[in-house]
């Protein structure tokens, strides 16, 4: 309980129980037994202080903003709840007292909710609102759409219409719910579980994405330079690759489509051309 609640902790709370901790650590040999004491007085009032603060965070509404780059991030929540968010997300989370609230601002996460009655889980995703009502789940926030998958157990998806909340579905395991920022367009369907959140296994799933987009994803996890020709930016994809595989994913893709493939190195960086063969 103890090793969740300090990692759930603000870097800054972390560093400071790290850094008293380690100081009196390095003079514990020569303290007499009065100093050790004092010593593990010391340390109970830093965890005491460090447990107040997770307190304060779960039940007055302190904002704590959560962000990732190239790299996937697990988050442990203080009431055991779990977060894993992929590459380029940004998020924010709240506790109240009679809820718990995290704003999707960007990317995706996948949650593990620790479930309370008396505690509603709550994601939102632009006018998109998701209630837990038990469950392991993804939300995506995606720069078109709002998507939600569930793994296992049920969510409640509703929508907000000038600032009033109406159902859209309810989702269980294997349902999957789109939702169109532009056209309003709402698409269920039954999914496999296991192609959710594959990101977190350093697997891409694309199931007819544009072109554009599944590079887009793969730009996501490393510095790559590729340049795609107007005509096929829309030219569909499926399969399954791994983030780091690039490489594979353009040389599948000259299997498939007429396409033309140049690597050049451009003011020394490592560039590559997709265009349409003629």
């Amino acid at each position: 309980m103890l090793q969740s609640l300090y990692l759930s902790l603000p870097s800054d709370i972390k560093s400071k129980i790290s850094q008293e901790v380690h100081r009196n650590i390095k003079s514990r040999n020569s303290l007499r037994k009065s100093n050790f004491l004092k010593f593990a007085a010391s340390v109970i009032f830093i965890i005491g202080a460090s447990l107040f603060g997770i307190n304060e965070y779960m039940n007055f509404g302190i904002k704590h903003t959560y962000t990732s780059n190239q790299e996937i991030k697990n988050i442990v929540l203080p009431d055991g709840s779990k977060v894993i968010l992929d590459a380029k997300t940004k998020l924010d989370i709240k506790y109240f007292s009679d809820k718990r609230e995290i704003n999707i601002i960007e990317g995706k996460a996948l949650f593990d909710v620790t479930s309370n009655p008396n505690k509603p889980f709550i994601v939102n995703a632009n006018m998109i609102k998701v209630e837990v009502l038990g469950t392991n789940f993804e939300v995506k926030n995606e720069i078109d759409k709002i998507v939600v998958d569930v793994i296992n157990g049920k969510v409640k998806v509703e929508q907000n219409k000038n600032n009033e909340f109406q159902q859209l579905a309810i989702l269980t395991k294997g349902k999957h719910i789109s939702f169109d920022k532009q056209s309003k367009k709402v698409i269920l369907k039954d999914i496999d579980i296991n192609n959710i959140a594959s990101w977190k296994d350093g697997i891409l799933f694309f199931q007819d994405y544009s072109l554009e987009k599944a590079i887009n994803e793969f730009k996501k996890y490393q510095d790559i330079n590729i340049t795609i020709q107007k005509d096929i930016k829309n030219y569909t994809v499926s399969g399954s690759f791994s983030i780091h595989e690039i490489d594979k994913f353009i040389f599948a893709l000259t299997k498939i489509y007429p396409i033309k493939v140049d690597n050049k190195v451009d003011n020394k960086v490592d560039s590559t051309y997709i265009y349409k063969k003629f």
